[in-house]
């Protein structure tokens, strides 16, 4: 898994909408994470596919969080941006040793307490800095 620049814009619309907790129009959050606007709506397309923002229409209108800050994590942004057989260290099907490979169960252990640990790490645990306490192997 690479936290690639769709992940990092993502987080920071998600802490941003957080924040303001209110609704706030693409050229808005645009701006204020000096996001380019056509990369903004793209994210944003994905964040309202997949059920974490909502989107209000007409002059008014905007983006805010579907859900409270508390309830949304940062495995569920991993989610949306990442291929499903991405894993921080992904064997090889074709690998010679794949059947007594010694470092394979690590390896599988690593990946899922990563995964563990960023389901544990919410979007409300970021914003108030205590996301270190929620990151335990």
């Amino acid at each position: 898994m690479i936290i690639n620049k769709e992940i990092r814009y993502a987080l920071r619309i998600i802490l941003r909408l957080a924040i303001e907790n209110r609704l706030m129009s693409s050229k808005k959050l645009s701006e204020s994470e000096c996001i380019p606007h056509r990369f903004t709506l793209k994210i944003l397309h994905y964040l309202k596919k997949y059920g974490l923002v909502q989107s209000v229409p007409g002059k008014k209108g905007g983006y805010i969080l579907s859900r409270q800050a508390n309830s949304i994590t940062f495995l569920e942004i991993l989610n949306i941006f990442k291929d499903d057989s991405e894993a921080l260290v992904k064997c090889e099907l074709d690998c010679p040793l794949r059947k007594n490979c010694v470092a394979r169960n690590f390896w599988q252990w690593f990946n899922d307490s990563l995964s563990r640990c960023f389901q544990n790490l919410t979007i409300e645990n970021i914003i108030k800095g205590d996301f270190k306490d929620q990151l335990k192997f």
